[in-house]
């Protein structure tokens, strides 16, 4: 059984499982393994980047089903709220979905508007990107200032999204250096 869920920011706490949990920083220069595939589709190792594993609220059904050797990994860049939103929801709500406070869900300022899709990227320097996922500041208990950003890692049935070119108007920079501007984004629609 999972540990309850609990309000405020310690919702995501009540969610870790620590084994599942990785950091991406360190030291290394070789990076000959950050383009890797999975289901015959590339993505890129976060590098830089601290992972926290969530529970999985049907572990057994995903284990049945085989998910994590079926699915393509991904990544979707969000605000902390929107992660504390997904993560006591137990899913993505979309633009018009209400919460369980009773808000309801909009297209945020800059995204397309009237698009009801999930976007997901298989490199993290799309998903990461200010317009997805903001910085935000924060202080430890030691007093030491950080920023941040909130990238959640997805796992996604092939065949079930399409593939486009990025849509935050990068033009001529190139955004990551193993995946092309042209294939940077997947959408779902619903």
């Amino acid at each position: 059984t999972h540990p309850p869920m609990k309000s405020s920011g310690s919702a995501f706490a009540a969610r870790r499982t620590p084994e599942r949990s990785t950091s991406f920083v360190g030291k290394r220069t070789d990076y000959s393994d950050v383009g890797k595939y999975r289901r015959g589709f590339k993505y890129v190792i976060p590098r830089g980047w601290v992972r926290f594993g969530l529970y999985i609220d049907d572990a057994q059904t995903a284990a049945a089903e085989n998910i994590w050797n079926k699915s393509v990994v991904s990544y979707h860049g969000t605000t902390s709220e929107a992660a504390k939103s997904i993560i006591e929801h137990h899913q993505f709500l979309l633009p018009g979905d209400q919460c369980i406070g009773g808000y309801v869900i909009g297209i945020r300022k800059g995204h397309i508007p009237n698009k009801f899709q999930v976007y997901t990227s298989p490199t993290i320097a799309y998903s990461g990107e200010d317009i997805y996922s903001p910085s935000i500041s924060f202080r430890s208990t030691s007093g030491q200032s950080y920023r941040a950003k909130v990238v959640l890692q997805c796992r996604q049935q092939p065949g079930t999204y399409k593939i486009q070119v990025e849509t935050i108007g990068a033009d001529y920079r190139r955004i990551c250096s193993i995946i092309p501007n042209s294939e940077v984004e997947y959408f779902t629609e619903v």
